[in-house]
């Protein structure tokens, strides 16, 4: 609660956040409230830290000929 109020303070993009006490009650205090799940991949081109766990699309890009880029 203290580095959210902290946060609070001194972040100007912050400033006007909601800090619910109730919910951050609800938070175990000896352990990470969210578990991460990370599993390296040699045989990808995607990033692995923008891809999700559950995803099992084909990789991106292309090997040969033309490769669109698109923003």
């Amino acid at each position: 609660s203290e580095a959210l109020e902290r946060l609070k303070l001194n972040h100007v993009d912050y400033a006007d956040l909601e800090i619910s006490q109730e919910n951050l009650a609800s938070y175990p205090e000896d352990e990470l409230p969210v578990i991460v799940n990370y599993t390296q991949s040699m045989e990808s081109n995607k990033d692995p830290e923008a891809t999700a766990v559950n995803n099992v699309e084909e990789d991106e890009g292309a090997e040969d000929g033309a490769c669109p880029f698109v923003v």
